[in-house]
């Protein structure tokens, strides 16, 4: 190997090292006591429903155009901002 190719093979794999590393993030502000069975246990008894959402257009097998619409839920009354 020359000493170009041994160069260029250095720094791919110094940027491959810092890209891995750069792209730990830390989530320990996410696990609070508050939030911690978040996801796993029931915490909202009500949620709120939006129907008909327009998500899209698409065309059916037999050649005419339908609208894409889904049903959005969300728990009422939350207050967590980070997901």
């Amino acid at each position: 190997m020359n000493a170009f190719n041994w160069k260029l093979t250095y720094i791919g794999v110094l940027a491959m090292l810092l890209l891995t590393r750069c792209n730990k993030t830390d989530n320990s502000d996410v696990t609070t006591p508050s939030t911690a069975n978040r996801y796993q246990e029931a915490v909202f008894t009500a949620v709120q429903k939006t129907t008909d959402v327009l998500f899209g257009q698409s065309t059916t097998i037999g050649g005419t155009n339908t609208a894409l619409k889904l049903d959005f839920y969300a728990p009422q009354n939350d207050t967590e901002t980070k997901r």
